[in-house]
């Protein structure tokens, strides 16, 4: 699904990603964990063609894609949650989901499978919601344009524990769907519960990464904690 060989990015001339290379399958959830500041929502940019990449290659679905821009990669099939959510305070949630695409009432009603809280406040305005809520509306307006890859910048940070269920439980029937997920995320116990494999960052680099389950858990926990 995607593959990130050997890649170099950063801003201007200064480089945060020295050589990372990582891949997600079909139908998997893969984590990238690290603490604060090690480049990891840069990575996220960087394949979204936000940051530009200055050496190394990205392939999503055996395409290169190195020099396509933002919305050409949104139009092959990745769809992007940013950290902070970026939904529209002033719209409602029905305009923050028909603003991705006018003709997509079929596709609204299967986000409200994932999310049916979201259909209880249809009429509320984005910036009325609280987190837990605005963090639904994100993810589901990014499903509105039925996306093979789903990239999620820490989904639950800020979030109570009855909504971060929530956010579990529609992960893992997205998955279900068809739909990989590349996640960066601090929450551990989530990775656990429905993660496949993770890589852990450190200063730019890829310092370490496995298949996440009970085994891995302890490992994960002590790199966070170095």
């Amino acid at each position: 699904m995607l593959l990130i060989n050997n890649v170099y990015s950063g801003y201007a001339d200064s480089i945060v990603l020295h050589g990372i290379s990582l891949q997600v399958d079909k139908n998997s959830i893969v984590g990238i964990i690290g603490r604060n500041g090690v480049g990891k929502t840069t990575l996220l940019k960087t394949i979204l063609g936000i940051v530009k990449i200055k050496k190394g290659e990205i392939w999503f679905e055996e395409k290169l894609i190195n020099s396509l821009k933002p919305y050409e990669r949104a139009e092959l099939g990745i769809g992007y949650v940013p950290q902070g959510r970026g939904i529209f305070p002033q719209l409602t949630v029905a305009e923050n989901l028909l603003i991705m695409d006018k003709n997509v009432q079929s596709r609204i009603e299967e986000v409200f499978t994932l999310f049916p809280k979201l259909k209880v406040l249809i009429n509320r305005k984005g910036g009325s919601l609280s987190g837990g809520e605005q963090q639904q509306l994100a993810i589901a307006r990014a499903l509105i344009k039925s996306p093979k890859l789903l990239i999620l910048d820490e989904p639950t940070e800020g979030i109570q524990p009855s909504v971060v269920e929530t956010i579990v439980c529609a992960l893992y029937e997205i998955k279900k769907r068809g739909i990989s997920v590349l996640v960066v995320e601090q929450n551990l116990d989530l990775l656990l519960e429905i993660g496949d494999y993770y890589y852990f960052l450190d200063s730019g680099h890829v310092v370490d990464e496995g298949v996440i389950n009970e085994e891995s858990y302890p490992t994960m926990c002590r790199l966070l904690m170095v």
